[in-house]
């Protein structure tokens, strides 16, 4: 959050006590935790971080006057519109990833903007470089201040935050086997919902990224 702290705007301890950001987090599961360290991180540079769902996008603005909203992304027709709006009235946009290895060269290119290439973006949080020279092609990099931060997650995995998901081992050796249990399928859902549900889901990468053109397969292999 360098780029919203004291780098840009040479902000004083007093002044970042009158700056508001609002943090969208998508999976309370897998992204509240991380959104919840980064409010605590600006709490010590005294700016307020409000938290709230993903689908608050747009009454976020009048309940907490922000000066920045931080999406997860703004790949989406309506989210491209609504950054413009946002501009129009003096708010910031910026973009921190919650899935940001983007392995597929197309998918890639979709998530660096390039059918959505009139979002206004401010500053942009990448996981990687590849992703950050990708958005450089892709001309968000003309617009944007674009920061290669890594995996924000990743940051659980490292003393003191790891403590957060310690758990006390038994004493002894109970004999009984561990499982490692892959949650990575997230595709195969679908499969057993009405078809609309995965047509749906699918329909803005399908006929733009080769990768998703065959989703019912990915769906049935997953399932």
């Amino acid at each position: 959050m360098a780029a919203y702290g004291t780098k840009d705007y040479g902000m004083t301890a007093e002044s970042n006590r009158q700056k508001r950001v609002v943090m969208l987090v998508d999976n309370r599961r897998r992204d509240l935790p991380v959104a919840a360290l980064i409010a605590h991180q600006l709490k010590h540079l005294k700016i307020t971080c409000f938290l709230e769902p993903l689908e608050a996008y747009r009454g976020v603005l009048a309940a907490h006057r922000p000066h920045l909203i931080i999406f997860n992304h703004l790949t989406a027709r309506h989210l491209e519109l609504y950054s413009r709006q946002l501009a129009g009235m003096g708010v910031k946009t910026a973009v921190l990833l919650n899935e940001g290895i983007l392995y597929d060269k197309e998918t890639m290119r979709f998530n660096s903007g390039r059918h959505h290439s009139q979002a206004h973006v401010d500053y942009y949080y990448c996981w990687n470089e590849p992703h950050r020279q990708c958005l450089i092609e892709e001309k968000i990099g003309e617009s944007a201040a674009v920061e290669v931060v890594g995996i924000p997650r990743f940051d659980f995995y490292q003393k003191p935050w790891s403590r957060v998901f310690e758990m006390p081992r038994p004493e002894g050796n109970s004999g009984r086997p561990r499982i490692l249990v892959c949650t990575n399928f997230v595709c195969a859902k679908y499969q057993d919902l009405p078809k609309q549900d995965g047509d749906k889901f699918f329909a803005a990468w399908k006929d733009r990224i080769p990768l998703y053109s065959k989703y019912w397969t990915s769906i049935r292999s997953q399932h």
